[in-house]
């Protein structure tokens, strides 16, 4: 079986580059949700109350590193 996906550039520019990044987008997502099940599952108490700062700065140098 074969997919295609056909874009009409430069009209649909947008619609392109959003399929291009969905698969690095859902790979972040899975390791950002196993660093929370890490901190919850063997954290310390002092890792279990990070706060929204830490958590934010986490995710986005996990954003950093996928893209």
């Amino acid at each position: 079986m074969k997919a295609i996906l056909e874009f009409n550039l430069p009209e649909e520019r947008e619609e392109h580059e959003t399929y291009l990044k969905a698969m690095a987008m859902a790979i972040c997502i899975e390791e950002f949700e196993q660093w929370m099940r890490k901190i919850y599952k063997y954290g310390s108490e002092t890792d279990q109350n990070l706060t929204i700062e830490q958590v934010k700065t986490e995710f986005y140098e996990i954003f950093k590193e996928v893209l």
